[in-house]
Protein backbone atom coordinates (compact mmCIF):
# COMPACT_ATOMS: atom_id res chain seq x y z
CA UNK A 1 0.00 0.00 0.00
CA UNK A 2 1.68 3.41 -0.67
CA UNK A 3 1.92 5.95 2.05
CA UNK A 4 -1.31 7.95 2.37
CA UNK A 5 -0.85 11.46 3.25
CA UNK A 6 -2.67 13.08 6.21
CA UNK A 7 -2.85 16.17 7.86
CA UNK A 8 -4.48 16.76 10.94
CA UNK A 9 -5.87 20.09 12.31
CA UNK A 10 -6.96 20.88 15.23
CA UNK A 11 -7.62 24.03 17.44
CA UNK A 12 -5.02 24.71 20.31
CA UNK A 13 -6.73 22.44 23.04
CA UNK A 14 -5.15 19.72 25.18
CA UNK A 15 -8.94 18.03 24.12
CA UNK A 16 -8.63 18.12 20.77
CA UNK A 17 -4.94 17.39 20.51
CA UNK A 18 -4.04 14.68 22.80
CA UNK A 19 -7.17 12.27 21.62
CA UNK A 20 -5.50 12.20 18.25
CA UNK A 21 -1.49 11.69 18.90
CA UNK A 22 -2.19 8.04 19.29
CA UNK A 23 -3.66 7.43 15.88
CA UNK A 24 -1.26 9.93 14.32
CA UNK A 25 2.15 8.15 15.60
CA UNK A 26 0.43 5.07 14.29
CA UNK A 27 0.10 6.05 11.01
CA UNK A 28 3.45 7.94 11.12
CA UNK A 29 4.76 4.32 12.01
CA UNK A 30 3.30 2.73 9.45
CA UNK A 31 5.48 5.06 7.09
CA UNK A 32 2.26 7.30 5.96
CA UNK A 33 2.92 10.98 5.54
CA UNK A 34 1.50 13.08 9.08
CA UNK A 35 1.68 16.74 9.06
CA UNK A 36 -0.02 18.60 12.13
CA UNK A 37 -1.36 21.83 11.56
CA UNK A 38 -2.50 23.93 15.06
CA UNK A 39 -0.82 27.05 17.57
CA UNK A 40 2.66 26.67 18.54
CA UNK A 41 2.09 25.97 21.49
CA UNK A 42 2.05 22.08 20.38
CA UNK A 43 5.15 22.69 18.43
CA UNK A 44 7.49 21.37 20.94
CA UNK A 45 5.88 18.01 21.17
CA UNK A 46 4.94 17.65 17.41
CA UNK A 47 8.87 17.87 17.58
CA UNK A 48 9.25 15.31 20.03
CA UNK A 49 7.32 12.64 17.81
CA UNK A 50 8.80 13.72 14.71
CA UNK A 51 6.14 15.34 13.07
CA UNK A 52 6.18 17.74 11.06
CA UNK A 53 4.33 21.29 12.14
CA UNK A 54 2.29 23.74 10.12
CA UNK A 55 1.43 26.85 11.74
CA UNK A 56 -1.78 28.33 12.54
Amino acid sequence: MPPIKNLFACIPADGHFNPVTELAMHLKNKEHDVQWYTDKAYEDKLKQMEIPYIPL
